[in-house]
């Protein structure tokens, strides 16, 4: 038990340093009586950190209570709309419990047509999961937040106490939830508040009554439990005795789950798919011929982040060089922080990442420690790969003043994701000196015939444009094919008014840097507004939207960030149409508020339980999530940029499948045309749709659309 007494106040999956897994969970699942554990998600994966420990839960007097989200009702328009029809809170509560035990039996693999699906192929692990449930050692019970009456909300709390023998207590409180991912290979964290310590036990006890409360069930928390009829299937398929390893036979696709060395992990070693194709060789070489200076115009969805990673290895290899990566918003900076560890993953690199943004406000000092240590040098068995990851507010606010303090700028590599936002007079300023600089965009520039000032600073700072690769070469080779549909939406006479007011007000320029906006910006942005929120958009919209399940999946929703006239945000209005019309909507923005939320949705829409993913701007750019199969673009601005990079991130590859994507764009249409104003707006939108449709297979539909409506 000195394991346990022993515990640490915090643990944290590290590279070096260990996981939640094999530090904490396992001692203390080695030795506990019982065990309470809150979580958002339990998957079976989990089983995989409990060995070690299953003679001692099938043995001996212990219990584990599981209780997780009952998830949101997912690809079943029968469902949703009995949902709509239940008459009260107890119909719809049971109604829900029927369906999530059908996916418990799924997942569980009780259900005998499941038999193959991966995770389930170690026939060991398959059988203790079903003696625990049918003996009830393992309790599974669901949460329904009933905070509000609003079903796409989530019960969300990880957390948990244990017992042991002894009397002591340990609870816990973390990031993490209870599966083989979130134990070992998340950016997840867990505090540890032990009985063997006074300092904890006010913390303990307020974890303790939390946890007891939302087992029991609250105003804010509905707990249900596994019905009768769903345990008796459980039990028909359990066997009648605890199983024992030598009934079953070890061959060579186990998935090695049962009881492994304590701290043993898998190394999978590199990828093989990951090697670097004609284009992005051509793109290296070009990099190094501009003397280690200059932007990939690249295709969005072509692969820009492994081109830059693999110019990052060998200048570190080269050179010894460290690396700062500017992105513009925090999700993109922990895609970024997945796609180097996976890089880096089995290739013998040493690296420590230091993340700068607004979630870890002691990184300043993290970073002068780390400078200080690059400055002193050190000798090639210690050396690492220090890679600043900077989110761009933090390079504005705090990073760029780092760059007086010990920051070796001949040994700097710089590699600027999405660089057109550096395209500012203020963000060119704070840019680092660096030797190396790598910029990253589809759409650098938006007029390459007639840069802007900020635009050819960003041209100078980067050393021009070093190698390009367009859509037109990526399709179909390296992105999929697609569709385009334009859908005409046509503005009200009071909508256009407004908007030709505000013209004649303004001096139009179709490609304003929008990030570099002058004392006219407002005027711009009230003009997209009400064209992103003209009234008509939700009912073109409520037309065209699928109603089967099949149909729905995997599909993304651009909306404006404006509202209507009754103050209503335009993400608010098309989540409620897409719930009525039978839709599992979930929404991704800048503003979630945690990495784990933010993971979880995108996770989620991945697996198939949310079939909508609703997004203002913050999918625009880099978030890869290559299972998007269908577009709808309710609202768009006049630049270019934003436009393509859109179509890029639909047209990503999907491993495995012959995907082709689907893309519905709502297209504004002036009550009249006889004006300046409304040439203007229909010269703007042929634009879209001509660059649109410019590979798509129904090419020719969008011309005759062109030639009636927008000419």
């Amino acid at each position: 038990m000195d394991d346990i007494h022993n515990l640490k106040t915090r643990y944290r999956n590290t590279r070096d340093s260990g996981n939640i897994r094999n530090n904490f969970l396992r001692p203390c699942l080695k030795h506990f009586k019982s065990w309470k554990r809150c979580t958002f998600n339990f998957n079976s994966s989990a089983l995989k950190s409990w060995a070690g420990s299953f003679v001692h839960i099938i043995n001996d007097d212990v219990k584990i209570e599981i209780l997780c989200d009952i998830g949101k009702v997912k690809d079943d328009r029968d469902l949703m709309l009995s949902l709509e029809h239940c008459q009260n809170q107890k119909e719809k509560e049971e109604t829900i419990r029927r369906h999530k035990e059908k996916i418990l039996l799924a997942a569980f693999g009780a259900d005998s047509s499941l038999d193959n699906q991966d995770g389930f192929r170690n026939k060991y692990g398959w059988s203790l999961l079903h003696y625990m449930l049918a003996t009830e050692k393992l309790v599974v019970k669901f949460a329904v937040n009933t905070i509000s009456n609003d079903y796409t909300n989530i019960y969300h709390e990880k957390c948990g106490y244990f017992t042991f023998e002894d009397g002591t207590v340990i609870a816990h409180y973390g990031s993490f939830n209870e599966s083989e991912a979130a134990h070992i290979g998340n950016n997840d964290s867990v505090m540890v508040f032990s009985s063997k310590r006074s300092i904890d036990d006010s913390r303990r006890e307020e974890v303790i009554n939390d946890v007891d409360d939302d087992f029991r069930g609250t105003d804010s928390v509905t707990v249900l439990e596994l019905s009768k009829e769903t345990l008796e299937v459980i039990k028909e398929n359990a066997p009648s005795r605890p199983p024992k390893r030598e009934d079953f036979p070890i061959d060579d696709e186990t998935d090695g789950d049962i009881e492994p060395p304590d701290g043993t992990t898998v190394d999978e070693g590199e990828d093989n798919n990951l090697k670097l194709r004609p284009y992005q060789k051509d793109a290296i070489e070009a990099f190094e011929r501009n003397d280690f200076h200059g932007i990939l115009e690249h295709a969005t969805g072509s692969g820009k982040t492994f081109t830059a990673l693999n110019i990052m290895r060998k200048l570190y290899e080269k050179n010894q060089a460290f690396c700062v990566i500017g992105v513009p918003f925090i999700p993109l900076a922990e895609q970024w922080q997945g796609e180097i560890e996976k890089f880096l993953k089995g290739t013998g690199v040493k690296y420590r990442i230091i993340e700068c943004w607004s979630d870890h406000d002691d990184y300043i000092q993290e970073c002068k420690f780390e400078l200080l240590e690059l400055k002193r040098g050190k000798k090639p068995e210690e050396s690492e790969l220090i890679i600043f990851l900077v989110v761009n507010n933090s390079l504005e606010q705090k990073f760029y003043k780092l760059f007086d303090h010990n920051f070796n700028f001949d040994k700097c590599l710089f590699i600027g994701d999405e660089c057109h936002r550096y395209a500012t007079k203020n963000k060119l300023l704070i840019l680092p000196e660096a030797k190396f600089r790598l910029g990253l965009s589809a759409t650098p520039i938006v007029d390459i015939n007639d840069p802007s000032e900020a635009e050819q600073g960003l041209l100078d700072y980067f050393g021009g444009i070093c190698h390009t690769f367009t859509l037109d070469e990526a399709i179909p080779d390296y992105l999929c094919n697609y569709y385009y549909y334009p859908i005409e939406t046509y503005l009200d006479k009071e909508e256009f008014s407004k908007w030709e007011e505000l013209y004649k007000t303004a001096s139009w320029s179709d490609n304003a840097n929008e990030y570099d906006l002058d004392e006219k910006g407002g005027i711009f942005r009230e003009m997209g507004g009400i064209l992103s929120s003209a009234e008509n958009k939700l009912k073109v919209l409520n037309k065209i939207l699928p109603t089967s399940s099949e149909e729905r999946k995997f599909s993304i929703i651009f909306t404006g960030a404006g509202k209507d006239k009754n103050g209503e945000r335009d993400i608010d209005r098309v989540q409620k149409l897409l719930l009525e019309k039978g839709w599992t909507p979930t929404r991704i923005t800048a503003d979630e508020s945690s990495r784990q939320l933010r993971a979880d949705i995108i996770e989620g829409f991945k697996n198939g339980y949310s079939d909508g993913l609703l997004a203002i701007r913050v999918l625009d750019e880099g978030i890869d999530i290559p299972e998007i199969k269908n577009a709808y673009i309710v609202a768009s601005s006049t630049n270019r940029r934003q436009f393509v990079q859109r179509r890029g991130r639909v047209l990503r590859k999907l491993e495995g499948t012959k995907k082709i994507a689907k893309i519905y764009d709502l297209v504004v249409i002036p009550p009249k045309r006889h004006s300046d104003a409304a040439q203007k707006i229909i010269e703007n939108e042929r634009k879209r749709v001509d660059e649109m449709s410019s590979k798509a297979l129904n090419k020719a539909d969008s011309k005759k659309f062109i030639e009636e409506l927008l000419y």
